[in-house]
């Protein structure tokens, strides 16, 4: 009864996270999905599933590159024709003004980047279906 008061310390627990790879991220789906990994054809398909999904991943990083590379361009040119505009900077003639004017207010960057876009979502669509 004198150990009442006594307080002890309670051990924290170590977690470990098992190292991931290739194999084991196809074990676990097979598992998940309930396959045979024994069976080829089976493995051979998750395998396919990876790749498909690394080049998914790459194809999307690339999308948003281009994406934030025509966006910089767009407002760099914006930019550039309003000081040339405010007489800050005169060094581009009046062709290259008309055609970056124009280049600007057709939209054609906007659909450039929309024509991308449909392409790659259209990709997609086939691919899930």
């Amino acid at each position: 009864m004198a150990d009442m008061g006594k307080t002890y310390p309670v051990p924290k627990a170590r977690i470990v996270e098992p190292a991931s790879s290739p194999r084991s991220e196809r074990e676990a789906a097979a598992f998940v999905l309930g396959l045979d990994l024994k069976d080829k054809r089976t493995e051979n398909k998750l395998r396919q599933l990876g790749r498909d999904d690394s080049l998914d991943r790459h194809l999307h990083i690339g999308l948003i590159l281009i994406l934030y590379v025509g966006l910089t361009l767009s407002l760099l040119s914006v930019i550039f024709l309003f000081l040339h505009m405010t007489n800050v900077m005169r060094w581009m003639s009046d062709t290259q003004i008309r055609t970056m004017t124009e280049l600007l207010t057709t939209g054609a960057i906007g659909g450039v980047i929309a024509t991308v876009a449909r392409a790659r979502f259209a990709a997609i669509d086939r691919k899930e279906g």
